[in-house]
Parts: C-alpha cells; sequence; structure tokens
C-alpha cells in the first residue's frame, strides 16, 4: 500500500476508532509502560512546507485532527540560519535557530489544549551543514579541512540542544532526531 493510499484509508476508518475508550494521552502513556491499551497508539507526518508559524501550526492541527494521530509529531520546515562569513561554515552559536518553529510550536500546544503530546523534529547536524551548503561542499570540507568541517557540525549541534530546550518548555514531550542521510547511499559508514 502506498502512503498515500495508507493515509485516506485511515482518514475514511471510523472503525478504526470504535471502542476508542482511552484518551490519547493515556494511551500513549499506558504503550510507554508496557500496560494494555484500547488499542495500539500511532502518528505519521507530513512536510507541508509552509512559510508562517501560523501556516503551519494550522495544517499540523487540521492534519491532527483529520487523521485522529495520538501523538502530533512536528515537522520543521524553518531552515537553520545562514552565517555572516565569507563561507557557509563560518558559524556561530545561535541561541535561538528557529524562532518561527518556536512560534509554531506554542500554536500547536494551545491548540491541542492538554489532549495530545506534541514531539519536535530535529535534524542531524550532516543534514544541516547539507542543507546550509549541498552535499558536494560538506564532502569536499571534509577532504580538505575536516577541522573546520567538525566545528561548523559542533555549532550547529549546540545552536540546536538550545532549540530544543526552547521547545522543552513550549511543552514539546519529546524529539524525534532525523537521521535520514544515514544510509550507504548517502554516506560513507565513518561519516
Amino acid at each position: 500500500m502506498r502512503r498515500r493510499e495508507f493515509l485516506f484509508a485511515t482518514a475514511a476508518a471510523p472503525a478504526f476508532l470504535r471502542g476508542a475508550t482511552m484518551t490519547r494521552k493515556e494511551r500513549v502513556d499506558r504503550a510507554l509502560v508496557s500496560e494494555d491499551v484500547d488499542r495500539t497508539p500511532f502518528t505519521f507526518w507530513h512536510h507541508f512546507g509552509l512559510k508562517t508559524p501560523e501556516e503551519h501550526a494550522e495544517r499540523t492541527l487540521q492534519f491532527h485532527r483529520d487523521y485522529r494521530t495520538d501523538i502530533v509529531k512536528v515537522m520543521s520546515d524553518f531552515p537553520y540560519p545562514k552565517g555572516k562569513g565569507k563561507t557557509w561554515y563560518d558559524l556561530k552559536m545561535v541561541d535561538n535557530p528557529f524562532p518561527q518553529q518556536i512560534r509554531a510550536l506554542e500554536l500547536i500546544r494551545d491548540g491541542l489544549g492538554g489532549d495530545a503530546y506534541f514531539v519536535e523534529t530535529i535534524f542531524n547536524s550532516w543534514n544541516v551543514a547539507e542543507k546550509l551548503s549541498s552535499k558536494e561542499e560538506v564532502r569536499k570540507l571534509k577532504a580538505e579541512n575536516p577541522q573546520a568541517l567538525m566545528n561548523a557540525l559542533d555549532v550547529i549541534t549546540q545552536s540546536q540542544i538550545r532549540h530544543i530546550h526552547r521547545a522543552q518548555k513550549v511543552g514539546a514531550a519529546g524529539f524525534l532526531v532525523s537521521v535520514a542521510n544515514a544510509n550507504a547511499a548517502e554516506m560513507e559508514r565513518e561519516d
């Protein structure tokens, strides 16, 4: 079954919810400690690619309502800020690297009204470096100046840790660290 077919089938399947007696949070809490649940908790997500925190929050909440997810996994489509140096890797620590995402998380939290947990998405630092430049530029820097790459990755990591702390203060229940590029087709095993 393709993803689109699954989404349509899930949205159109009220039988899936028949007999559900727990709240979303109860279901997740019980599943996390291996207790019986009325049905398996589930979630899935989508990149909407919207430009404002308000649009992002609205679409995320609508997706949650339409597909009756138990956990709201929030995508992060706002880019990491580019450095002001001469090169892409001349980066400084950023205290709030994703202010638009933090605003979206606040709106999502408020829109959920405590009904469900929400988790934030963080992209691994290598992936962020590729988005700031390109796959080719990251590999070139690794070959020519590996310490400069390590420094850039460390700055990205430390800035994202600050974002994680902000997201926790807003109410994020957890984080999904996306490591989609950690495979043999994308990277060498050592990387």
